[in-house]
Formats: structure tokens, C-alpha cells, sequence
């Protein structure tokens, strides 16, 4: 009875073997499913990309200003779109072949496959192969180009970039499943798009793959995906998997790959069972039952493993206890998850989970949290200046400053929290502490621990960070919501000036919608001339009569009465509007003093014009300064330029130039607010300033504080020490008044003298 009971469970136990060895048949087709997932997302991250640049060049071709094909606008905005981080320069073309660059020269683009197939084949879109440019020394570039269409959907232009291939290059290098994977984006043709730097065999764009043996576009693209067989030159067995790429010219990714790689466990395991199945038949009277048991637990364990692979679960694991070969091709199928699940999932430059493996994990440990009764938290920390890294000490350097930050977040944090990378110089994090104030106090200490002082390649940084973070509060359903309330926390961080930290609340939200509102309204604000000019007299101290006017700019809107100007022209500066306003305010105070000098028979009238940072650094300023005086019929000492000390200290020998040039055209320089500053006495020697502008709150103070006295003092003989004149703003009493002359100031200027005027109340003399 008991042999027959041994053979029965022999039998038994070979056919389990045989079973178990025609299910692992099925592991090849498991594993090419996997390499599929990761050509697909890699396919999926490029046409992300190239949807972005078009999505950008799409709303820059909607915008009202460019949609007017004017050339003076277009030379005025285009370089303010250009973005060094991603682009070269941007180009706007007109129906004529003919385009205005964003390096200020004019090209001409008739024979080019852009301006063929948008402006003569009606194209929305286009963007060309990689190609060596003759007009930019460096690697290859992409143009990508966008109509310009009427509101009669008639193509009245072109948009385009000019974008380095390095984005398509860094998502192909970034694929390493082996030693001897190859990594191609290649055209509908058969042309070489990209590939691996490391590729075992050399390649180059433009190549055909018809010169790669058994590799032709005819066998490979006649789907969308999937994959193909072919020899390599040496003979070896290769797989080419490949994906389209949606967004682009007809281009597919592709990851080649040796058989032996995708086969080679298969064939490790199968030889285990094989082995096995000899072993437990020559020993099977004797082991039968012990055997069997403790083989087939393990076996079943991992084709169920293979099977949730399969589904698309990257994080199962298969069992590595077991002590014989199915243990080691369990570490093996480890090893292989772990690679297909890194290059998903992480990184590769901080080895942190990126936002892809960010979003999959956080909802999980936000539910753990709140089990523990803890309150989550989403904080995304940005570096301050971080492109002037990368400018000065190069881009390993500024990858050494992200590697470095993203250890210290890692030593702040609980092994039940997370840190990740965002995308360029942000990191994420999601903490967790018992109420809003342990928060706030975490919050606070990582802002602090991550300011510090870096030394990179003979190079001292001090390192600055933003952070905005929120809550995950009753009521938000998804991590999505919370993420984008932390990032509009720190967009407002940034808006302050960086360096601190912000949590998102109610208020913040309305804020950045009050202040897009008005932005919307200041786009019209000059068409619908909706701005006026006030103008407040300048009084000369010594004769007591006026001898200058400041304008002063005021907005006529119903919807933003109580709105100051020095919001709406920070505002106006943030988003580049002030350009376009400061040139009407400009224009209009020059036309202005022209009138009151013949009216009022005031030959030397001057009129003072405040000049905003963004304007005073555009490279035609002096330009437009000669081209105002020349319309508006000003001589140039009729004029006089104010601008802050902030302005004066940055860029010193940029700024000296420019202010030479306006002298030489008779223009007065003055600085406005002078003593609120820090300011370099050494190079205001080398200035040409006419005037120094003592700042209101010295002149409120100087009466009862002696402090502010002293300062007003000091600035007054400063300034007749370097022959300047000095001008004391907002005098508002007669003790104020008669302290200042008595002290030979020179101009004076506040609402005890005269409050602003309307124009037409202008006549060139005091009131009572």
C-alpha cells in the first residue's frame, strides 16, 4: 500500500512539475509587457513635453498684442517671452516670409518647412527634425512653430522657438533596464531622431535604420506599438520595443534590448524546475510527500506574484527565503521589478520618489495619518536662485546642490512621511504632526535648516529657499487640490520676494484672483483710456516759485477705486504691463511740459517722470527717451528722469552708460527716496545725478525725531558737496517748510505747497 502511495505521489509531484513548467511558458510574455509599460511612458513623458511647447507657443499666439502683427509691439515684447531655461530665441513671422527674432535681427524664412506648411498648406502646427543650426554654436535644435490666426481663423503669422534637443536626449539617457539596452527615438522614415550616448553600436541623427541589420521602419512601424525581433551585427538576438509619440512629427521611442536579458530568468527558472523534476523522481520513494509540500507553496507563490506583475502592480514582491533556485529567481524578478519600478517611480538625480511615485504613494500615507489622528501636510520647497547656480558653476554643481537638499529633507523627516522631487528646483514634502501650530513650527524649522551657505567649485552660495504649504482639511477630496493650494502659497512667497514661507489660506486664494482681475483691467487700461496724469508743483526753496512738475499716474477704473498706485504698479511690474505703461506716461508728461512751456511762457519748465526698474534695464530705453523728445518737440533739460536707489545699485556699469548717454541728449537724472536705501557713495560720484530726492518719512520725522534730522541734513550738504540739488518731498507743514530753508534746500515739494493738479489747473503759480 505504501508503494503504491509513494508512486501515486510521484506521479502526483511530476505532473505538479510539469503543470508549474508550462504556466512559466507564460513569463516571457509578462516581462515584454513590462518593457512595453516603460517605452510607452517614456513615448508618453516626450509627448508631454512637446504638448507643453506647443500649449505655450498656442497661448503666445492668442495673445491680443502679438495677434496685431505690429512690428514695433512684437519688437518690444517678443524678448520678454523667451524662457533661457528651455529656449534659444522665439521668432514671429509675417505672410511675407519675412520675421523679427528675439536676438534683434531680422531673418528670412521662406525656405523653410514651417513657414511651407502653415502659411502655404494651411497648418496649425509644425515642428521640424533635429538639424545643426548655422546661426547657434551648439548641439541640435528642434523649431516648433504655431499659427497666427485672425479672429476669421486666417493665418495671419507665425510663432515659433527654437529648442535645444537636450529634453529628448536627457529622457533617452535616463533608460537603464541593462548594460546593453539601447534607448532611440526614430521618425515614421527610419531616421534617427535621438539615441543613447552609451549604444553599443555608433549611431547618428539622421541615420537610417535600414543600415541596421533585420531593423527597417517597414517591419517595425505598422502599429502604434508593440515590439519586433532582429540580429544584431554580432549575431546576438535583439528585441526592439517601440511606441508612438503622440504631439510629434510621426515620431516613435524605442528601447532595443538582448533576448538573453528579457529570457534569460525564464530560462534560469525553467532549468530549476527541470532540475528539480529529476532530483524529486530519483528521490521520490523517499521524499515524495515533504517535498512536493514544500516546493509547490513556493512555485505557486510566484506565478501569483508573476500575475500581479502582469496587472500593472510595481510594488509586489516575490519571496527570496526560499533556499533553493526558486528563491533566487525570486531575488532575480526583485531586481527586475526594482529597475522597471525606478525608472517609473523615481528620480535618477536625488534618488527620491519623483511626482509620478509622489502622487501614487501620498494618498495611502495621508489615510495612515489620519488613522493615527495626526494632521497631513503638503509643503513644496523651491531654491531661490537657483538658475544663477547652474550659470556660475555649471549644471553637475547645481545637481550637487539638489542631491545635497535632498539628504537634509531626508534627515528632517519620519520614516512614515515623505520627501520627493518635483521638477527643476522643487521638492515635495507631505509631514504629518498633531495640530496646525507642531506644522507651523516644522515648517518654519525646515526653511530654516534649509538656508545655509554651500561651497561648489571655488564658488560660495548662500543657499535661499520658499517654501508654500496646506493642510489637508475636511472637505478636500483629492491630493491634487491640496498640492495646488501649496503651490499657490508658494507663488505668493515668491511674489514677496522669496526667501520664507507661506501657508495657504482662503485670503490668498481671493488675493491672486483680485490681482489677475486687475491685471485683465490694466491690459485695456490704455485703449480705454482709462489713465490720467496729476502733476504737483516743485517749488525752488531760495525764489519761492515753481520751476518743475511731478507726474503723478492715477487709474480711472470702477471696479478698483480704492486701489493704490503703488499696488497697481507693482502689479504692473510683476507681469511686464509697466512697459507699456510707463511709455504712455512718459509720452504724455513730455507732450504736457511742450504745452505749458509755450502757454505759460516757461521756457525751462521741467517736467519729472518716475521711471520703473523694468524700464530703466531694457536695452532701447535711451532709445525711446530720444524718439519721445523727438515727437513731442522737449528739449532733453526739460526732462528730468527719477529713479530709486534700488535701481541705481544693481548693475552699476550698465546703468553709468545709459545715464552718460541720457546727459549727452540733456536729460537730468534724479534719485527718488534717497536715504531708504543702501547705496554706494563711490559710485554715485561717478553718477551723473542732478538731484537727490530726501525721502517723505525723514521730512515727517525730523521735526520731533533727531535722528531723522541728522539725515536730512546729511543729505542736504551731501548732495551740494557733489553739486547736486536737493529736493525734500511730502512738506506738509510750515515748521517743516521753514526748517528746510533754512537748512538751503533747494526744492521743495508736498501739500502744504500745493496738492497735485489736473492739467488744465496748471498755470505756474502758487495758490494761496
Amino acid at each position: 500500500m505504501l508503494v503504491y502511495l509513494m508512486i501515486g505521489a510521484g506521479i502526483l509531484f511530476t505532473g505538479m512539475l510539469l503543470f508549474i513548467n508550462n504556466k512559466l511558458a507564460d513569463l516571457p510574455e509578462v516581462i515584454t509587457e513590462q518593457y512595453q509599460d516603460v517605452t510607452e511612458a517614456r513615448a508618453n513623458e516626450l509627448s508631454h513635453e512637446l504638448r507643453g511647447y506647443m500649449k505655450m507657443l498656442q497661448m503666445i499666439s492668442q495673445s491680443p498684442e502679438i495677434k496685431k502683427m505690429d512690428q514695433a509691439i512684437v519688437k518690444r515684447y517678443l524678448p520678454h517671452l523667451v524662457l533661457p531655461e528651455i529656449m534659444r530665441n522665439m521668432t514671429i513671422i509675417w505672410p511675407d516670409a519675412s520675421g523679427w527674432s528675439s536676438v534683434d535681427q531680422w531673418v528670412d524664412v521662406r525656405d523653410q518647412e514651417q513657414y511651407l506648411n502653415i502659411i502655404e498648406k494651411g497648418e496649425v502646427q509644425w515642428i521640424s527634425q533635429p538639424f545643426k543650426s548655422p546661426y547657434i554654436e551648439e548641439d541640435l535644435v528642434i523649431i516648433i512653430s504655431h499659427s497666427i490666426r485672425n479672429e476669421r481663423q486666417q493665418n495671419i503669422g507665425i510663432v515659433n522657438m527654437v529648442v535645444p534637443v537636450g529634453f529628448m536626449n536627457r529622457i533617452v539617457e535616463d533608460v537603464r533596464l541593462g548594460r546593453d539596452t539601447q534607448a532611440w527615438i526614430i521618425s515614421e522614415e527610419g531616421k534617427i531622431v535621438s539615441f543613447s550616448p552609451d549604444a553599443r553600436y555608433e549611431a547618428a541623427v539622421g541615420q537610417s535604420l535600414d543600415e541596421y541589420k533585420d531593423l527597417t521602419a517597414t517591419n517595425l512601424f505598422q502599429q502604434p506599438s508593440g515590439y519586433v525581433e532582429y540580429t544584431s551585427y554580432d549575431g546576438e538576438e535583439m528585441l526592439m520595443f517601440f511606441h508612438e509619440i503622440l504631439h510629434s512629427p510621426n515620431w516613435y521611442f524605442g528601447i532595443a534590448v538582448p533576448a538573453i536579458e528579457i529570457y534569460g530568468e525564464v530560462k534560469s527558472i525553467a532549468n530549476a524546475v527541470l532540475a528539480i523534476l529529476l532530483f524529486g523522481s530519483f528521490l521520490i520513494i523517499v521524499f515524495a510527500f515533504f517535498y512536493a509540500h514544500s516546493l509547490s507553496r513556493p512555485i505557486l507563490a510566484l506565478q501569483k506574484v508573476f500575475r500581479e506583475a502582469a496587472s500593472g502592480n510595481l510594488n509586489i514582491r516575490a519571496d527570496e527565503t526560499t533556499p533553493n533556485e526558486l528563491g533566487e529567481a525570486g531575488k532575480n524578478f526583485n531586481q527586475m521589478i526594482n529597475k522597471i519600478r525606478a525608472l517609473t517611480y523615481y528620480d535618477p538625480t536625488t534618488n527620491l520618489t519623483n511626482y509620478n511615485g509622489f502622487m501614487l504613494e501620498a494618498p495611502h500615507i495621508i489615510e495612515r495619518m489620519k488613522r493615527e489622528d495626526k494632521l497631513p501636510c503638503i509643503a513644496i520647497i523651491s531654491i531661490d536662485g537657483f538658475k544663477r547656480i547652474n550659470s556660475i558653476s555649471g549644471y553637475e554643481s547645481g545637481n550637487r546642490v539638489l542631491m545635497h537638499l535632498a539628504r537634509r529633507l531626508e534627515s528632517m523627516t519620519d520614516r512614515e512621511e515623505m520627501v520627493a522631487r518635483h521638477f527643476g528646483d522643487e521638492f515635495i514634502l507631505l509631514i504629518g504632526a498633531s495640530g496646525v501650530k507642531d506644522i507651523e513650527k516644522r515648517v518654519r524649522l525646515f526653511w530654516k535648516h534649509c538656508s545655509t551657505i554651500l561651497h561648489l567649485q571655488e564658488h560660495e552660495f548662500v543657499l535661499k529657499t520658499s517654501i508654500g504649504a496646506a493642510f489637508c482639511e475636511q472637505g478636500i477630496s483629492t491630493v491634487e487640490e491640496i498640492f495646488n493650494r501649496a503651490t499657490l502659497a508658494k507663488l505668493s512667497i515668491k511674489q514677496q520676494g522669496g526667501n520664507g514661507f507661506q501657508f495657504y489660506n482662503r485670503d490668498l486664494e481671493v488675493q491672486i484672483m483680485e490681482e489677475q482681475t486687475i491685471e485683465n483691467h490694466l491690459h485695456h487700461a490704455i485703449e480705454r483710456k482709462e489713465f490720467r496724469l496729476m502733476y504737483q508743483p516743485i517749488v525752488n526753496g531760495e525764489r519761492g516759485t515753481i520751476e518743475a512738475y511731478e507726474a503723478l499716474l492715477r487709474w480711472n477704473h470702477p471696479a478698483h477705486i480704492n486701489l493704490g498706485v503703488q499696488q497697481m504698479i507693482q502689479i504692473a511690474e510683476q507681469n511686464g504691463q509697466i512697459l507699456e505703461i510707463g511709455k504712455w506716461v512718459l509720452e504724455e508728461a513730455c507732450r504736457q511740459n511742450q504745452q505749458w512751456r509755450k502757454t505759460l511762457q516757461k521756457p525751462d519748465l521741467v517736467i519729472c517722470v518716475n521711471v520703473s526698474a523694468l524700464q530703466f534695464e531694457q536695452r532701447t530705453f535711451t532709445k525711446t527717451i530720444r524718439e519721445t523728445l523727438k515727437k513731442t518737440g522737449l528739449p532733453g533739460h526739460c526732462l528730468e528722469l527719477e529713479i530709486t536707489e534700488r535701481i541705481a545699485m544693481t548693475g552699476m556699469e550698465e546703468k553709468l552708460e545709459k545715464m552718460k548717454e541720457l546727459k549727452e541728449m540733456g536729460v537730468k537724472m534724479s534719485i527718488d527716496d534717497f536715504g531708504t536705501g543702501y547705496s554706494s557713495l563711490a559710485y554715485f560720484t561717478r553718477y551723473p545725478i542732478d538731484t537727490l530726492k530726501i525721502d517723505k518719512s525723514f521730512i515727517n520725522k525730523m521735526v520731533e525725531d533727531q535722528g531723522a534730522e541728522t539725515i536730512v541734513n546729511t543729505i542736504i550738504n551731501m548732495a551740494h558737496s557733489m553739486e547736486m540739488k536737493a529736493v525734500a518731498e511730502g512738506v506738509e507743514t510750515r515748521e517743516q517748510m521753514e526748517y528746510l530753508l533754512s537748512k538751503k534746500c533747494d526744492f521743495l515739494q508736498g501739500y502744504y505747497l500745493s496738492k497735485p493738479l489736473e492739467a488744465e489747473s496748471v498755470d505756474g503759480s502758487l495758490k494761496d
